[in-house]
């Protein structure tokens, strides 16, 4: 019905990630290059005021740091991606759907509010305010519900798309002690990232089998020589909203109990800052 709209937005920003990235991939290895020569010159001048005893292990030391680091910035293009890529690889084998459509929700959802519209007619006049207002009520509610759970989707993976582009620049700041929290909090926010698109991936693909039975029923009434019962029309609308609700408060719920803890500031090898 949307003829993937919104997946085409999705696939443009998918697009544009490696670009992005190949766009900041210099400057974050720049960056990285003068945050740590300026660390390491800042060090070895106190090394040497102080006339430490272990001077050359520690300038060893801060060389291998280097080599270290350097080889994960250099190689960034080949794990960096994979991080989000194994969670929605983990989620598709868990819930058995191939891949998250914002457009795909969207349609159903637009295909259960015309049936549960159309359905009303024989159930209910329009003439009748109250009928009216429930008919009107239950069809809106229902796509309502549908578009938040698309949008859900639609962000998380323009998000996904972003943070794996541009937001790749935070890496750089890996070169001093005083800069490396931002580093963290990138690779944090990639793994809260992941844990929301596995929560995601369960609670689409499960509301997607229900909307599948709620359609069957719709239609089966709409074609009912007998009175059906009128309380599925409160039910799908009342039930899509919880569903929609889930859908976006339950990810970031769970990621934030999940990846809240985690931290590498204790792991900080460029050492303990003072700023």
């Amino acid at each position: 019905m949307t003829d993937g709209t919104l997946d085409a937005i999705v696939a443009l920003f998918q697009a544009a990630s490696a670009p992005l990235f190949l766009r900041v991939y210099a400057p974050m290895r720049a960056l990285f290059l003068t945050l740590f020569w300026i660390d390491f010159a800042w060090e070895a001048g106190l090394w040497v005021v102080a006339d430490v005893a272990d001077f050359w292990a520690r300038m060893i030391r801060k060389l291998v740091l280097f080599a270290i680091l350097w080889g994960l910035l250099v190689t960034a293009p080949f794990w960096l991606s994979e991080i989000l890529e194994g969670f929605s690889f983990l989620s598709e084998e868990l819930t058995g759907v191939p891949g998250l459509s914002p457009s795909a929700v969207l349609d159903q959802g637009l295909s259960l509010f015309f049936g549960l519209f159309t359905a009303w007619e024989r159930f209910a006049s329009l003439f009748n305010p109250v009928a009216a207002f429930l008919r009107v009520f239950g069809a809106l509610a229902v796509l309502l519900a549908f578009t938040l759970i698309a949008f859900a989707l639609l962000r998380v993976l323009v998000e996904a798309a972003i943070a794996l582009g541009a937001l790749a620049f935070f890496l750089g700041f890996m070169g001093h002690k005083a800069t490396w929290g931002l580093a963290e909090g990138y690779l944090r926010y990639l793994l809260n990232l992941g844990v929301r698109l596995l929560v995601l991936y369960v609670l689409v693909g499960v509301g997607t089998n229900l909307a599948a039975i709620w359609e069957t029923a719709l239609r089966e009434a709409s074609f009912a020589t007998t009175f059906t019962d009128p309380r599925i029309f409160i039910a799908i609308p009342t039930t899509a909203a919880i569903w929609a609700g889930l859908v976006l408060l339950l990810p970031g719920s769970v990621a934030r109990e999940i990846t809240g803890p985690f931290a590498l500031s204790g792991l900080n090898p460029m050492g303990r800052s003072s700023v």
